[in-house]
């Protein structure tokens, strides 16, 4: 099986494939990527948002630079939650405490998101 890109793990993350996302994040971890150096995908929209927001949040907690084009990256067309709509409590800790990155983008998620022991 070919290792996801960054491009593949957007469009999961977009339909709720979290598990391709975590997997994307973990390959990426353990081959130590610089993530300054990480192209900018071939892919538009929403999905583009959540890239950059991807990204930027790997590269912020890995202590690197993200890639100078995610910066251009606007935040989604409408407001996107990585969590259940059944649990209002998560959706509302995830718009006032979800990772940074994210919520610039009106993406939403646990603080704990893609964070690995």
């Amino acid at each position: 099986m070919t290792p996801a890109t960054l491009a593949d793990a957007a469009c999961a993350a977009l339909r709720g494939d979290h598990l391709v996302v975590r997997q994307w994040a973990i390959d990426n971890l353990r081959g130590q990527v610089t993530w300054s150096e990480l192209g900018r995908p071939e892919i538009r929209g929403d999905a583009l948002s959540i890239a950059a927001a991807l990204v930027e949040l790997m590269a912020g907690r890995a202590g690197q630079a993200a890639p100078g084009w995610a910066a251009d990256v606007p935040a989604a067309s409408e407001s996107i939650y990585f969590v259940p709509g059944t649990l209002p409590r998560s959706r509302e800790v995830s718009e006032t405490d979800g990772p940074e990155p994210l919520r610039r983008r009106r993406i939403y998620a646990m603080p704990n998101y893609l964070a690995f022991a």
